[in-house]
């Protein structure tokens, strides 16, 4: 049974002297909890009033052996402390709860890059050249340390296929000098680097109503408005028209708020002409069959 991060900040106060109400400890399994630590003395409650108890520590040494020798928690210090922390290592892990698959890791924290031509970035302040052999991937794991030169915009492809097949696309980015990634498992690492750099970023999604909420939610509301777009081919009307599946609007259309969507202003033509044609895209349909260049 795990100790959730409230309950173990509660005892934490104990142990300091304090003296707490029931439902300090939190919900769930708490009440449990204090059950089994008062049943072997280490917590005892005082009557406040006809309903009210008062909980404190009756002996510290003995509450550590137990959340020791019962739950793994070497130092409750130690245990709260890694709760807390945003990112988490194994090695952490081990010294707060003596089992390195304590929570959840992201091994591989970072994100795939792809180019159709040689980019310059800078990771932890050295020169890094992207330009990936065909058939071979960048990816950068120390994102936090990593940029891009000013005039460099960053394209964020949803679908593997588009992304791995990049080439094949070049003619939706004349206009700009694109540097194109991919969330490596759907990790959060793409959103939280893109909020620490100022490169302008422009979302190469799926055209339909679970598309738009993921560039909506996931990116637009993470790092503003102002730096962000949704890429809309000048014929994604004629291909939506002629290519377009009823049945994928309709899957996903209650699932996504419209109003949010149309709120938008890079998207309310787009959201008025799906849900007029109550059809949705895929971005693989602008794969052009011959790559380009």
């Amino acid at each position: 049974m795990k100790i959730s991060l409230r309950f173990a900040k509660a005892l934490l106060a104990l142990t300091e002297g304090q003296e707490l109400n029931e439902g300090d400890f939190g919900g769930g399994n708490s009440k449990f909890l204090l059950e089994k630590f008062k049943d072997t003395g280490v917590l005892d409650y005082r009557p406040i009033g006809h309903q009210r108890k008062k909980y404190y520590c009756t002996d510290k040494v003995k509450l550590t052996d137990q959340l020791h020798q019962q739950f793994d928690i070497p130092s409750l210090e130690a245990y709260v402390n890694y709760l807390e922390q945003e990112s988490k290592e194994r090695s952490d892990a081990v010294r707060a709860t003596s089992d390195s698959k304590f929570g959840s890791f992201n091994v591989l924290e970072g994100f795939l890059i792809h180019t159709y031509e040689e980019i310059e970035g800078v990771l932890n302040g050295k020169p890094v050249p992207l330009n990936p052999v065909s058939g071979s991937f960048v990816f950068i794991h120390d994102f936090r340390n990593f940029v891009l030169p000013a005039e460099v915009t960053v394209v964020g492809v949803e679908n593997h296929e588009n992304f791995k097949q990049i080439a094949r696309q070049r003619y939706l980015f004349e206009n700009i000098q694109p540097v194109f990634v991919w969330r490596y498992q759907n990790s959060n690492s793409l959103a939280l680097w893109l909020d620490t750099i100022s490169n302008a970023y422009v979302h190469f999604g799926d055209f339909d109503p679970a598309g738009l909420k993921i560039y909506v939610s996931q990116f637009r509301n993470k790092i503003g408005a102002h730096r962000c777009s949704f890429l809309i081919p000048d014929t994604i009307e004629m291909l939506i028209f002629r290519h377009g599946s009823k049945k994928l609007f309709e899957k996903q259309a209650s699932l996504v708020n419209k109003n949010e969507l149309e709120s938008c202003p890079e998207l309310k033509e787009l959201v008025h002409f799906l849900w007029r044609l109550k059809k949705g895209l895929e971005q693989e349909i602008l794969i052009n069959r011959m790559e380009i260049g």
